[in-house]
């Protein structure tokens, strides 16, 4: 009995031309199962955040910046850019009806610095109107924001002494916020006045195309809608009411990502279907050539005393030892993949991505893990049958 039950084990060992081709396989299968899943969670994840961080119905910018495209790389996904209007704008919009809530923002873009190689976007808001940003913020940082300090997302590297420049401006960083999955990750937040104070810089400098006056300018207004009214009446009556401006549903924004998550989550869904269909039939017959090449094998075992019970375990046995290795080695090459890179994949696929945590990559292993050993045992099951019928005189005569 002992020996039989190390069977599996020396098969695989003594076999590893076979072993070996029977692994790729399992490993192809687990790697896109896995992967697959993992980019799908993310970008879910990415999406969810995103949406949690734009609490706005609707956002007003100038006309100038209406182009769907530096809207949605900008406000989503903390893209540098800047635009601006005048500030009466936004005490002309708070005046009209169906006004629950209203706030502004004011943008710049930066030159490199000293927590950062590129230019990143940096984002002034009104702490005291504010719905969008604090409730983020006060996750890190719960004490009053002033002028010259500034909030980091997550990428940027603080320095020691935790101060940054910009336009030779000096700021203090008083705190680092949870990653987002978007590049609001390499975004700087600060209230109005130490942005008016950057925005004056950057003009005398020369580095701002906008020559405007920092106290009077804003560059979108988001706003709440009060119960009672619809967003698309509120949206309508704004681009109706005030000039040279223009007002955008943040629902049809995120619908814009959303319908392209749904997308790419349909062409990895097709692209795990048809690997395991794959890897089902390149399965079914490797392990019927084995059965044949393996007859004699069987038999001499049926002879010696095994039942036909055993010999299908056997073949169940090596059968899930295979996928057991195929499966963590896919895990194991999907994850060198995936997370090291994961900048790189929501540069290349410029949506939302915020990478799974430890208990939903922990998840995502064990059912890969259990599916290949499935699929494993699935394809090995009619071999196992075949084996269970045999008749050991029949098969040792041929030949003879």
């Amino acid at each position: 009995m002992n020996t039989l039950s190390q069977l599996p084990i020396q098969n695989i060992i003594h076999k590893p031309g076979r072993s070996t081709a029977l692994v790729l396989i399992s490993t192809l299968l687990a790697f896109v199962i896995f992967g697959g899943s993992t980019l799908v969670s993310s970008l879910n994840r990415g999406l969810d955040s995103l949406s949690a961080r734009l609490g706005a119905d609707l956002i007003v910018i100038p006309n100038e910046a209406r182009s769907k495209v530096s809207i949605e790389s900008i406000l989503l996904q903390g893209k540098p850019g800047y635009f601006y209007m005048d500030k009466s704008k936004l005490d002309l919009i708070a005046s009209f009806p169906g006004i629950k809530e209203i706030t502004s923002q004011v943008y710049l873009s930066t030159l490199t610095s000293s927590c950062c190689s590129l230019s990143v976007q940096l984002i002034g808001f009104d702490p005291n109107t504010d719905f969008l940003i604090k409730p983020w913020i006060n996750e890190q940082f719960d004490h009053e924001l002033k002028e010259g300090d500034v909030i980091v997302g997550s990428e940027l590297i603080i320095p020691r002494d935790h101060k940054v420049k910009f336009y030779d401006q000096e700021l203090t960083v008083v705190a680092q916020l949870q990653k987002t999955g978007t590049e609001l990750d390499t975004a700087v937040y600060m209230d109005h006045n130490t942005i008016k104070r950057l925005i004056a810089a950057s003009i005398q400098k020369g580095r701002n195309q906008y020559l405007v006056d920092p106290d009077k300018v804003v560059s979108s207004i988001l706003i709440k809608v009060k119960d009672g009214y619809t967003v698309d009446d509120v949206t309508d009556y704004i681009n109706i009411h005030a000039k040279r401006v223009k007002a955008i549903k943040t629902k049809n924004m995120i619908s814009g990502i959303a319908d392209s998550l749904e997308g790419f989550a349909t062409t990895i869904k097709i692209l795990t279907i048809v690997v395991w269909l794959l890897s089902l039939i390149l399965l079914l017959i490797s392990f019927s050539m084995i059965i044949n090449e393996r007859k004699k094998e069987f038999a001499t075992l049926r002879v010696v005393g095994a039942s036909r019970s055993m010999l299908a375990k056997i073949v169940l046995s090596e059968a899930s030892l295979i996928s057991l290795a195929g499966g963590i080695i896919g895990i194991f090459l999907a994850t060198l993949a995936i997370f090291p890179f994961s900048h790189l994949i929501e540069s290349k696929i410029q949506m939302p991505f915020l990478i799974i945590g430890f208990k939903e990559f922990a998840l995502l292993a064990f059912f890969t893990i259990l599916a290949s050993i499935l699929v494993g045992a699935f394809t090995s099951a009619f071999s196992a049958y075949k084996i269970s019928r045999i008749d050991p005189g029949v098969i040792l005569r041929e030949g003879n």
